[in-house]
């Protein structure tokens, strides 16, 4: 009986490594994508890929810190 209890618990357990898996992967893919369009829009600009984005909007007029 105790050893169907501990199945039960480690079933448990599995179920939520798989989920917390499948949101990482979500957010994984996610990030790839918003840096890709960021790429994107910095060569948009003209600019190196290397630059920091604060220090690039800074060449722009009507940019405010925020």
């Amino acid at each position: 009986m105790k050893k169907i209890k501990i199945l039960k618990k480690l079933l448990k357990l599995e179920n939520k490594l798989n989920a917390i898996e499948a949101v990482s992967e979500k957010v994984y893919a996610a990030r790839r994508g918003i840096e890709a369009k960021k790429k994107e829009l910095v060569v948009m600009l003209g600019s190196k890929l290397g630059k920091s984005i604060k220090k690039l909007a800074k060449k722009f007029k009507g940019y405010e810190d925020q």
